[in-house]
């Protein structure tokens, strides 16, 4: 069958529905004129628009730069950024409301863009393991070391050295700690030998250290300064060590407003801090 023949089916059906006063005008202002056909009729199928009426759907994207070139391709006078902590994300409404509506109506709010934030990996590893003991000095060396390179002070070398140390001394005895006037703690220790302490020494860990590493995944996520804390429990001559991040939420926070105001430079709109729903 042929276009024009399809065409004049049609044509021939809207006509019938029409003289059958059955022709509707659809309520949807982008819908397609529709006829109701008797059950007794045979039923013609319209073929679909060649595009779309309008522009519908959410984009999801994973990370800034994404979200600001689809921000570039698709924003109009009609276009929004909302953007909100609490879940960390960034959405983009291509057809909201806006004041130049006709007649006082609204807009459809339906093309959307989505950047959902997520935490690093580096981020993750290190704020789930803040506060949790770790199971011996050796493991707690292990862990050190697989770390070490998001380590930004003191040192990396040092740490490797306080790793090995640890890692040698997991079966001595230890005693009380000292404060050195360079920040360092240093942790007296003793050689069990037949349940009596032998000859001991000195281990120094620095009683505080600083990781450098993103908050959030990205190609081009920028590195932000975490303070962290060393805590140690002795329990009848075993030493318990971990570390404790120190006010990591204010980092996030920092780093999200970072976020923020790069969205508003290169998008050259208002964030506004919330949600369209």
């Amino acid at each position: 069958m042929n276009d024009n023949h399809d065409d004049g089916n049609i044509a021939a059906a809207l006509t019938a529905g029409k003289q059958l006063g059955a022709h509707k005008t659809n309520p949807h202002p982008h819908g397609t004129a529709y006829a109701i056909v008797p059950k007794d009729c045979d039923l013609v199928y319209l073929r679909e628009p060649a595009y779309p009426p309008r522009r519908v759907g959410t984009v999801k994207l994973a990370d800034a730069e994404s979200f600001l070139e689809y921000w570039k391709r698709q924003s109009g006078s009609d276009s929004y950024i909302y953007g909100s902590m609490q879940p960390a994300q960034f959405l983009a409404v291509f057809n909201e409301h806006t004041t130049k509506a006709v007649n006082g109506e609204g807009n459809w709010r339906d093309h959307r863009a989505l950047y959902t934030l997520q935490h690093s990996d580096e981020w993750m590893v290190w704020t789930k393991r803040s506060g949790q003991p770790f199971d011996g000095n050796e493991t707690f060396a292990y862990w050190l070391e697989e770390n070490l390179f998001d380590i930004s002070k003191p040192d990396p070398a040092k740490f490797m050295d306080v790793a090995l140390n640890i890692r040698v001394k997991r079966g001595e005895v230890f005693g009380n700690k000292v404060n050195l006037t360079d920040g360092n703690l240093v942790l007296e220790y003793a050689n069990q030998v037949d349940a009596q302490a032998g000859a001991g020494g000195k281990l120094a860990i620095p009683e505080k250290f600083e990781i450098s590493l993103p908050v959030f995944k990205g190609l081009e996520s920028p590195k932000y300064t975490v303070e962290a804390r060393f805590r140690y429990r002795l329990n009848s001559g075993q030493l318990s060590l971990r570390y404790d991040l120190v006010r990591p939420a204010k980092v996030v926070e920092k780093a999200f407003k970072d976020l923020l105001e790069t969205i508003q430079k290169v998008s050259k709109t208002t964030v506004l801090f919330g949600s369209p729903d």
